[in-house]
């Protein structure tokens, strides 16, 4: 009995001993952590950075996440950072519909119509699909989406006449684009230039 007790003793012992011996020292997990750390914020980084550095008029590959409405998108550079921005240069349909500054009238009109156009509600879904990669700018807080080749999203929407240029637009060629997309959509009647009602909304706010 006492043999067997030695001998599990003995066995502990050993097992403890090798243990120790494959165990990793404090010291150095500390360091691989912390170096599994400082690598996931370089990567993060080198995803963040092409943000800070778009004024060069470099689109970036972009991951749409997910697109909430005409107004609002989603979109990740990084497995861990993702961010939401609004079509560039132009004041839509679903961000009037959405501000806090509208009165009654203005809102029952614009959901109104909604109700009558499903298909422009959702014009979105058409243009861009969820977990595709599109050319992004990020530019005033607002982004530049180049949802069809050359054309982009803000095209689309005032093509559709579910936007209208935004009057503060500072860029003289966007400018001239929008303005040209628009006049199209006012000539066709389409969107809001079909509703005079939608269309008074808008230029409230725009």
């Amino acid at each position: 009995m006492i043999t067997t007790s030695l001998s599990l003793v003995g066995r502990a012992k050993a097992s403890m001993m090798k243990i120790n011996e494959n165990s990793m020292p404090l010291s150095k997990l500390r360091i691989n952590f912390n170096l599994k750390s400082l690598i996931n914020i370089l990567k993060i980084w080198l995803f963040i950075i092409p943000l800070f550095t778009l004024d060069a008029k470099e689109p970036t590959m972009m991951m749409l996440k997910r697109a909430v409405n005409n107004s609002l998108q989603e979109f990740q550079i990084a497995p861990y950072y993702s961010f939401v921005c609004r079509p560039y240069g132009v004041v839509t349909i679903d961000e009037v519909l959405n501000s806090k500054k509208i009165d009654k009238e203005c809102k029952e009109t614009l959901q109104k119509f909604y109700i009558q156009n499903p298909k422009l509600y959702h014009l979105n879904r058409r243009y861009l699909k969820r977990k595709s990669f599109y050319h992004v700018e990020y530019v005033d807080k607002s982004c530049i989406v180049y949802a069809k080749g050359e054309f982009t999203f803000s095209e689309i929407l005032l093509q559709e006449g579910l936007a209208l240029t935004k009057k503060s637009l500072q860029s003289e060629v966007f400018k001239a684009r929008f303005e040209s997309t628009q006049k199209s959509a006012e000539t066709w009647k389409r969107g809001a230039f079909s509703d005079p009602k939608v269309l008074s909304c808008m230029k409230r706010y725009y």
